[in-house]
């Protein structure tokens, strides 16, 4: 009766596994089309991470397909490239902004729908930016030090404020609109304010700019045969209204303003347009950072021994630190990016990005892991069917021993670890740093690392499997066995033979090659499936892991438990 019982529950368990692979199959993020090209790109930072947006190119009246790549700013200045992370996933609408604040990316899209972008939290709609304006801003900038995003619009599209939640102001509405061209918008923590722009600043302004930090704003307005122009704002207040010298004929790609509320500004002169594409117009880059005194302006940037040329909208341009953030779209529609310094010698050296989506199964694997998952109920289906009566057989011990209890197993496994372990954690630290600080300091999210990972988890299974057999080729027992006082038997008493030694840790090193699935297929077996606790590698190779019957055990009598009855 018992083992039929037995049997039942091992069924059952069969079941539960193989149900478990649905679940996980259902909740697989699959693969996105290696096909996918950009078109248009957008960079945003704030004092944390560096964003990429990448929009495609509409197909078939569809919209565009827009992908995400990120990366810490410590990273990011040490030459790390942003890395697409399954917490942003990629979605559909045609971009018009990209901004950050000090917490999350925002996108404000054609249809004026304004979406924030958390990296724990995912995507989730914002502030209603369609019940402030009916016309998209001219220019758009989030605060890296505080929850606050500024949007400058024209003052003949703002509507009426929609909520009595709103705070009373005496900025411009539909009622009460003063003279001024352009109006200042405040987001901050889902609360709009409006302010009034001068119009000294902004009446012959053609193309204009916004920075912010700390509560402070920087307006950038660009104009025909006139240097390019700035205010800021604080309060309620606009001030230092100047021009920034030698920009005549130029506009302004970004700003940003540092701790210090000295304003840096990306400028772009146009050339001639390409001659392989008429309507092709490029743009070369110099950077202009306000100093103590004036204002300091370098030499166009470089790519290699060339000038830098990017062309419209397929490029991205955002200032991090001392650092300028640029991206570039291919021919073969991937996208490049890099980081220069504000120097008079900078070169860019692009890298591109890569288009291989992260991937997940339930919330954090990858399908790499769901692939291992299946090859792990495999192997459990092959050896349930190939060696179901050894399974449910009681092994035949010497008198005096019975199978090692599971705990002390998984302790004994923990320490022979240990120097396998330290052996592979210096190796790792010495061969890969960067790896290794992706391990045990704070991850970056970079596809490459995950996949080098794989072959020093190999490195790791071999080295614990080969620590184990010599053990237990030199006495029947690994180093955790003895200390534990567990030895390693032939199910049919007799020392086990060194080919079954053998098997039993190749088999260790096919499993826990699988990583997290290997694991768990383990330790479910010696649970669920069989009655002497033996692992997978243990049934391969027909041995059993004992130890000496307690004492009290013996005097009560409590094993063996029963005898079979069938």
């Amino acid at each position: 009766m018992t083992t039929r019982l037995f049997q039942c529950l091992n069924r059952k368990a069969l079941l539960l596994l193989w149900a478990g692979a649905q679940v996980l199959l259902t909740s697989t993020t699959t693969v996105r089309a290696a096909d996918w090209r950009a078109e248009r790109t957008f960079v945003a930072a704030t004092d944390s991470h560096v964003y990429v947006v990448g929009a495609s190119q509409p197909k078939d009246n569809a919209l565009p397909e827009v992908r995400f790549w990120v990366v810490e700013r410590e990273k990011a200045l040490t030459g790390a490239p942003p890395a697409s992370t399954y917490r942003l996933e990629p979605v559909l609408g045609e971009i018009g902004f990209a901004l950050a604040d000090a917490e999350v990316l925002r996108l404000l899209y054609s249809d004026l729908s304004l979406f924030r972008y958390h990296l724990e939290n995912g995507a989730a709609t914002d502030a209603l930016f369609s019940q402030q304006s009916d016309l998209p801003p001219l220019a758009v900038a989030g605060d890296r030090a505080t929850r606050t995003c500024w949007f400058l619009v024209e003052t003949d599209g703002l509507l009426s404020p929609s909520s009595t939640t709103q705070p009373t102001t005496t900025a411009p509405t539909v009622t009460n609109r003063p003279q001024s061209r352009l109006s200042l918008l405040e987001l901050k923590d889902g609360f709009w304010n409006r302010y009034p722009v001068p119009d000294a600043l902004t009446s012959a302004g053609k193309g204009f700019v916004l920075a912010a930090h700390d509560g402070r704003v920087a307006l950038i307005v660009s104009g025909d045969q006139a240097p390019l122009r700035y205010a800021s704002f604080a309060g309620d207040e606009w001030f230092d209204i100047a021009t920034i010298p030698n920009t005549v004929d130029t506009v302004s790609l970004c700003a940003s303003l540092d701790k210090d509320q000295l304003l840096t500004v990306a400028v772009a002169s146009e050339t001639a347009p390409d001659k392989s594409d008429a309507t092709t117009t490029f743009k070369r880059i110099r950077i202009a950072q306000q100093i103590a005194d004036g204002w300091n302006i370098t030499s166009p940037l470089r790519d290699g021994s060339e000038l830098l040329l990017l062309a419209g909208n397929s490029s991205g341009y955002a200032l991090v630190n001392d650092r300028l953030a640029l991206t570039r779209t291919r021919d073969d529609g991937r996208i490049d990016f890099v980081m220069v310094p504000l120097t008079n010698d900078a070169v860019a050296r692009f890298a591109p990005l890569s288009n291989k989506l992260e991937q997940k199964i339930g919330d954090e694997a990858t399908t790499g892991e769901f692939l291992r998952t299946l090859i792990a109920l495999g192997i459990l289906t092959v050896v349930w069917s190939s060696r179901r009566n050894d399974i449910l057989r009681r092994a035949n011990l010497p008198d005096g021993f019975m199978p090692a209890p599971i705990w002390k197993r998984g302790i004994g496994a923990l320490i022979d670890l240990a120097i396998p372990f330290a052996a592979w954690f210096l190796l790792l630290k010495w061969q890969d740093p960067q790896l290794f600080l992706e391990l045990f300091d704070e991850p970056s999210g970079d596809p490459t690392l995950s996949e080098r990972f794989e072959s020093w988890w190999i490195a790791l299974v071999v080295l614990y499997g080969l620590n184990c057999f010599v053990w237990e080729a030199l006495g029947h027992a690994s180093m955790g066995k003895r200390i534990l006082n567990c030895r390693i038997l032939s199910v049919d008493g007799s020392a086990a033979t060194g080919r079954q030694l053998l098997v039993r840790n190749l088999v260790r090193v096919l499993v826990l090659s699988l990583q997290t699935p290997g694991i768990v297929a383990t330790v479910m077996m010696m649970m669920l499936f069989t009655r002497n606790n033996q692992r997978i590698g243990d049934l391969a190779a027909n041995t059993v892991v004992v130890h000496p019957i307690p004492k009290w055990m013996e005097e009560m009598d409590l094993y063996p438990p029963d005898q079979d009855d069938d």
